[in-house]
């Protein structure tokens, strides 16, 4: 299924598309307005032009990126004061068997936040080269 119907004829209506909304995660459907214009709508009722929807999906897209960093950063807190705290109730092989566990997630976690914040510092969002338009036609 296409992401977005190229092609689109005004008396085709609303199609369904292969993306969601950016604002509920709901089916996305597209048509052309009679004036020519792609105009995107979900079920809830959030509307969007071409130029709108990209860019909710840039900003959904960043703060996705940011959500995950923050939750591998979390986690990585959690299982470092648990490791902590495995090491210091006693020098048994059961506890130094846990923190061990606890450390090689730990290490994976910050690698894998190293690679989301190269993700998030070479993500570029696209220039439109000109100002949003609405569905009605207005900037």
């Amino acid at each position: 299924m296409p992401a977005l119907f190229v092609g689109l004829r005004p008396e085709e209506g609303f199609r369904v598309t292969g993306i969601s909304c950016p604002s509920c995660c709901g089916v996305l459907q597209a048509r052309t307005s009679d004036s020519g214009y792609v105009e995107v709508r979900c079920r809830v009722g959030h509307l969007y032009s071409r130029d709108e929807l990209i860019a909710a999906q840039e900003a959904r897209l960043e703060g996705a990126l940011w959500k995950a960093t923050l939750a591998i950063e979390e986690l990585a807190a959690l299982l470092s004061d648990l490791e902590e705290d495995a090491k210091t109730e006693g020098r048994e092989v059961e506890q130094e068997k846990e923190a061990e566990r606890y450390r090689k997630r730990r290490r994976r976690l910050e690698n894998a936040r190293r690679q989301l914040g190269r993700i998030l510092d070479e993500n570029e969002r696209i220039d439109l080269g000109r100002a949003v338009r609405r569905p009605d036609g207005r900037e």
